[in-house]
Parts: structure tokens; sequence; C-alpha cells
């Protein structure tokens, strides 16, 4: 089953080695290729204020710095696809070139429960993506990607993403594992591995939260991000809140772990900006999770993922707006809750703001059920 439909989300099956997984990829997925490139990279002036011509001649220095293996599912897929090489790496390094950014727009937001209560046990990430997508594009960006590589130090994986994305923002691997990328502020960016490939390559190499930060601290990082990793094994999480110079750590507490664009550590605090909205929406997700007491649970975190109270003006906000604080807002694409202890995961697309529209359910065993047998599944 290399391609399925379950609502309004599409799921690739892929498995072999990296050109074989590129060219199933863009053989069955060749027009919604073509649509998000037509309507995002082709159109890059338009959407995100850079002309196609220097999108292109940027997006060529992150080259050297992609994975081999990702660079070949690359080449299988443009190929296949009937698209450029060049324009696929544009697609894969959008959020790594400086104007893409547009930081008075920072969004997105990580919540991470756990609860030892032995009558309710309870551990999972929930998490919202927000890139300005248009409507048309936004409705082809209901994909999810599983891949069960060939290579043997490779762990299986389930990526949300979009068409023509080999890189990813969001996913969870058959080790229980989990991440979610925030843009944050960036002083000083530079050339270095695209974020996407950071958070692929950590799922398929990491085993347990040590591991994922010791390969995101010896990354050749581009830009500023605050990156969520959750362990449903040690039912434990981190927030990593990266730049080019450096990568500090902070730990769930008190039974939750909130990671949005508000840089909290030591490091993290001598690179924030000023803007409002991430203080804000921090405060929100905290003082909706305080006013749980613990009783964590699925509808719960998603009543958090899918809040619209602006605490700037003290009120829900329904209209399309800039600089809002709210969790859930007019640019959230994509909402993914990673149910680490239930075994699913529950995926939101194809609706702006995502979280007001239907959650698709994944069954987490079902996916990795043919993982290699030295693969541990997620319990």
């Amino acid at each position: 089953m290399p391609l399925t439909r379950q609502g309004s989300l599409k799921t690739l099956w892929l498995e072999g080695t990296p050109e074989q997984m590129g060219e199933e990829y863009g053989r069955l997925l060749h027009d919604e290729i073509h649509l998000l490139l037509d309507g995002f990279v082709r159109r890059s002036k338009r959407l995100i204020g850079l002309p196609y011509s220097i999108l292109m001649e940027k997006a060529q220095e992150f080259i050297p710095f992609i994975p081999e293996h990702h660079l070949r599912e690359m080449r299988a897929l443009a190929e296949a696809s009937g698209t450029s090489f060049a324009e696929i790496i544009a697609a894969n390094c959008l959020a790594d070139v400086d104007e893409c950014h547009m930081q008075q727009l920072l969004q997105c937001c990580n919540v991470v429960l756990a609860s030892d209560d032995p009558d309710k046990p309870f551990f999972a990430h929930g998490r919202n993506l927000d890139f300005p997508f248009t409507p048309e594009v936004n409705r082809e960006t209901g994909l999810v990607v599983i891949r069960r590589p060939s290579e043997p130090d490779q762990l299986p994986t389930l990526c949300v993403t979009w068409s023509g994305l080999v890189g990813t923002f969001t996913g969870c691997n058959a080790r229980g594992m989990s991440t979610g990328q925030v843009s944050a502020p960036t002083r000083n960016p530079q050339v270095g591995m695209p974020i996407g490939s950071q958070l692929r390559l950590l799922l398929e190499s990491s085993h347990c939260l040590e591991e994922a930060q010791g390969l995101v601290e010896g990354f050749h990082r581009s830009h500023a991000a605050n990156i969520a990793v959750a362990d449903s094994r040690t039912r434990d999480a981190l927030a990593l809140e990266c730049a080019p110079a450096y990568c500090a750590a902070r730990s769930l507490a008190q039974g939750y772990l909130v990671v949005d664009n508000l840089c909290l550590t030591e490091q993290g605090a001598v690179n924030r900006l000023s803007y409002p909205t991430g203080a804000l929406r921090h405060a929100r997700a905290v003082q909706m999770i305080q006013a749980l007491r613990g009783e964590f649970g699925t509808a719960a975190l998603m009543a958090i993922m899918k809040d619209r109270f602006d605490m700037s003006v003290g009120e829900v906000r329904d209209q399309d707006f800039r600089q809002c604080s709210t969790i859930c807002n007019f640019m959230t694409a994509q909402s993914a809750l990673f149910l680490h202890s239930e075994g699913r995961v529950l995926v939101s697309t194809n609706s702006i703001p995502a979280p007001l529209g239907t959650y698709e359910e994944i069954d987490l065993r079902a996916v990795f059920a043919s993982a290699p047998a030295t693969t541990t599944l997620v319990s």
C-alpha cells in the first residue's frame, strides 16, 4: 500500500534505498509536488518577499551540509516527478533562507504532558506547525510519509509533512521518539544543514534523548531553532534551544514542557528579540496546563492545541491578524498529537487553523509492525 488516503490525509509508504524511496515518492505524488513548487517556490517573491532567482542561488549553498542519503532521495524524487533537483533543494531549504524566517510572524508550539498517576498514566506530545501557506497550497499539505529504510542503522520514521519535502519539521520514530521544530530569532544566520534534514536525521538515528541531544549539538546549524524531543520509553522530554553558536537544553518539569519560539535558557536569552507574541503564547500554554492540576489526557492536550485565547487583548481571536499570541492561529497549517501511551498519532491538516479541522488517527503499532526485528516498537 504505497499511497493511501484517510479523510483529507494522504499516507505515503516508502521502503528500500534512498533511490527507491525517492522514485516512488516522485512518481506517486507527481501532481502534488508540481503544485507545491509552483505555488510556493516559483512564487517566492509574492509569498516570502524573496525573488525566485535569489532563492535558487541561496539554496544551492546548503547542498554540502545535507546528508548524502537525503540528497540521493531528492535526486530520485526530482527525476521521477519531472522537476529539477535545484527546485527540490530550494523547497527543502525554504525555512533556512534568512528572509523566509519572517521573525515578526514567529508562531508554532509544542506541548509535552506526562503523568505518572498509576490510575491514569499519560504521556503525549502535541505539536502545531504554523506556516504562511496560501489556501490553495494548504489543501495539499496533508501528507504523512512513512519510511522503512533498507540501511540497518536507520530507524523507521513517520513524518508529518507536505509534498516535495524530504526533510521534516514534525515526526516520530519506531523507538517512540517524537520531535517538532519551532523558529526562533536569529542574529547571525549562516549556511548549514537545513532544519528539515536535522529533524529527519534525529528521528532516523536517535534511540534516546541523550543521543538526540548529542546529534543536534553536533549539527552545523544555519539558524536558531527551538526543538522539542519527547521519549515515550523514559517518559521524558527536552527543549533544545539552538543557534549557530550554541545548543542549550531545558528539561520537562512538573509533568510538562512547553516549546515555542520563546527562548528561556541563559544562552537563548542572549538571542531573544523583543516580540511579545512568544511570551504570551508560552504563558497561555502554561496557564492552561497548570489549570489541569495533573489531570492530563488526550482531550486536555487537544484543547490546548486548539486554544485561540489572546492574552494581549483578553479574548478569543477569530479573525486573520498579525502579531497574534494564540496557540492556534490563522497560520496553523498542521497539528499532530503523538499519543505514545496509546500507541497512536492524531493528525489534522487541510484546514486553517488545522486544529479546528478533523484529526485523522494513525495506529503507530501498525505503522511500525514490519520494522526490522532489531527495532523495539512503541510500547
